[in-house]
């Protein structure tokens, strides 16, 4: 929103103009976390969707931190014009440059010069795990996400493996959505339930 001070009206106006990007979890000029433990298939997902994203008309950056993109070579080659491809990427041996710096610098340089606001980051776990200081943390990856997205009004689908609840609840305060693609446990049955339904 552009202005700071604004009527009923103009905030009416303002959030009418957003759109789902993805079904009804991911909006235009929102943070949405696509989540899972280690091992599930979580760049599958999140390609499906920049793919869903793209054609619609979206121009979109596909920012391939985790470098898993190469499994999935049969599938870029029908994928949509507007869906584009960044590999960040240290300079050489000698760039002192923090790994989140490069990462936050390719998406304002694709925001500015490009017109791209819609990003999927893949993912946020990888930035944390290949930076250091405050950065090697997916929290601190997570704040920074969400003061760009405030701070341009673009769209950010953001990538990452969480083993726990505790480490998914300190994310959510920096996200508007979430998929959790994780497979649903099955319910454990206790002797209680039972006991309770039978003298039902």
């Amino acid at each position: 929103m552009k202005n700071i001070f604004l009527s009923s009206k103009q905030l009416f106006e303002e959030i009418g103009k957003v759109v789902n990007l993805y079904k009804n979890l991911w909006r235009e000029r929102t943070i949405c976390l696509l989540h899972a433990r280690r091992e599930t298939p979580k760049t599958d997902r999140a390609l499906d969707i920049a793919f869903e994203v793209a054609a619609a008309g979206r121009k979109t950056l596909y920012v391939n931190v985790d470098r898993k993109i190469n499994q999935y070579a049969d599938r870029l080659t029908t994928s949509s014009s507007n869906l584009l491809f960044a590999t960040p990427n240290f300079n050489g041996p000698d760039d002192s440059r923090d790994y989140a710096d490069i990462v936050f610098d390719l998406i304002e340089k694709a925001l500015k010069e490009h017109q791209i606001e819609t990003f999927v980051i893949d993912s946020v776990s990888r930035i944390a795990a290949l930076s250091t200081g405050r950065n090697a943390s997916v929290k601190r990856i997570m704040k920074r996400l969400s003061i760009m997205q405030m701070r341009y009004g673009i769209s950010i689908l953001a990538v990452a493996h969480i083993d726990s609840r505790a480490s998914l609840r300190s994310l959510l305060d920096f996200v508007d959505s979430q998929i959790d693609i994780n497979p649903p446990k099955p319910e454990k049955k206790s002797l209680l339930s039972d006991k309770t339904r039978e003298w039902q």
